[in-house]
């Protein structure tokens, strides 16, 4: 099963899970980082999102904003998973 998600997400969803496994520690819990990998990686990279210093209420409104682009079709339920992964990594020293 893990075998087909992971195809399914594309060499782009997997190296954004690779880069981006390790940043995350016990912080996040493994269901948003999956959501991150297949809905966010497709357009951005880890570099892209590290680009980000807002706030919580700033990024929501940013993912509700992205959430119909490209084909991403985030559920609303989803977003705040989403939002709450990104937040949970080291956004500030760079290192992911």
């Amino acid at each position: 099963m893990l075998r087909k998600k992971i195809m399914s997400w594309g060499l782009a969803g997997c190296l954004a899970a690779l880069i981006l496994t390790p940043a995350v520690g016990g912080a996040a819990d493994e269901l948003h980082r999956q959501l991150f990998t297949v809905k966010c990686s497709k357009c951005h990279s880890a570099d892209k999102i590290k680009q980000f210093h807002g706030n919580q209420q700033q990024l929501l409104k940013l993912l509700q904003r992205m959430s119909g682009k490209h084909g991403a079709e985030i559920k609303p339920e989803d977003l705040e998973k989403i939002d709450e992964y990104i937040l949970s990594l080291d956004l500030t020293t760079g290192s992911g």
